[in-house]
């Protein structure tokens, strides 16, 4: 409404300007290319109002129209899955925006729901449930599960664990290690950054640009991983994992996934790392960097803005998954007639 009130009063302006015969051509010329020029921007913002691109730090006008088109559906417990099944064999998917899909305009193409799908082709008793939320390091992970198994009175056969980098950034955070955010438009003068904050065109523009920041993410991870106070706290959050499902019987799977855009860096940092303790703890872990290796980071990443997973490592994940869920079909309970 306000982009066509501007367009009205130039208009209104660009004719009077016209119609005054004093006026000389040089500023009838000017006069007409700063018209031309507000239609297209205003023609320009009209059209970002309705543009969804997923962003990975999730703080774009974009990432927001992207939310509000792709995220469903959403079930009675805040979760981006169905509704829950009525079923006693159920295998939880518990992780970060990874598992939640992040970036994967539909959830049928999650490595969640393509187990799904699989499993309820071969007729399997096993439903899968999705316990993925945004944001989430190891120890929030523990803490939904459990309050979900409280609130619903589900309980897992299976677990599927995603692990990621930034599971350690709260535990990092806590025990003094730093790093320097980016600070979005910090760059303009404070009149300018209202411009970029208040324009979907120019927040777009602005967010689709790389920018660089104080310290490299991998180096903080670096610091994180042989900080042996900061790991040692890690790795008891993940033992609470390891620890659960050994006590209920329950077998656990993780998926450790590197940064798409650092796949060799993060094998040095904490790919290999975090795959050895669960090894040593008898779980059976899939090193995702292994199912990407003949892949190019575009491939790897939703988009240059946004470095989740994309639809077509989703699918090598989901199809690891099942893998490993049938190499003793009988416990799947795939029912065969």
């Amino acid at each position: 409404m306000l982009l066509g009130i501007l367009i009205v009063e130039l208009g209104s302006l660009f004719r009077s300007i016209f119609k005054n015969e004093g006026t000389n051509d040089t500023i009838k010329n000017t006069s007409l290319s700063v018209f031309s020029l507000a239609i297209l921007l205003a023609f320009l913002e009209l059209v970002f109002t309705f543009v969804p691109h997923s962003h990975g730090a999730d703080q774009t006008y974009g990432a927001r129209l992207w939310k509000k088109k792709y995220w469903y559906p959403i079930n009675q417990y805040g979760f981006r899955d169905n509704e829950l099944p009525k079923n006693d064999s159920t295998i939880f998917f518990i992780g970060d925006s990874f598992t939640a899909g992040y970036g994967i305009n539909h959830v049928e193409n999650r490595f969640s729901n393509i187990v799904s799908t699989e499993l309820n082709r071969q007729n399997s008793v096993f439903k899968i449930i999705n316990l993925g939320v945004c944001g989430h390091d190891t120890k929030d992970e523990f803490d939904t599960m459990n309050r979900f198994i409280a609130e619903s009175n589900i309980k897992p056969k299976k677990i599927v664990l995603q692990y990621f980098s930034n599971d350690i950034d709260k535990t990092a955070f806590k025990n003094g290690l730093t790093y320097p955010e980016f600070e979005p438009y910090k760059e303009f003068p404070h009149a300018v950054r209202a411009l970029f904050k208040g324009s979907f065109l120019l927040n777009y523009v602005y967010w689709i640009l790389p920018h660089s920041v104080p310290e490299s993410y991998m180096d903080f991870l670096k610091k994180a991983y042989t900080n042996e106070a900061i790991y040692g706290k890690h790795l008891e959050d993940l033992t609470n994992f390891v620890q659960y499902t050994q006590e209920n019987n329950i077998e656990l799977c993780v998926l450790v996934l590197p940064v798409f855009q650092a796949v060799k860096e993060s094998k040095t940092v904490y790919t290999e790392k975090i795959i050895e303790y669960f090894k040593k703890k008898g779980v059976k872990t899939i090193d995702v960097a292994q199912l990407c290796e003949d892949l190019t980071v575009k491939q790897m990443i939703v988009n240059a803005n946004d470095g989740h997973a994309s639809v077509l490592v989703n699918q090598r994940i989901g199809q690891a998954v099942l893998k490993i869920l049938m190499q003793k079909d009988m416990l799947l309970g795939i029912n065969k007639n």
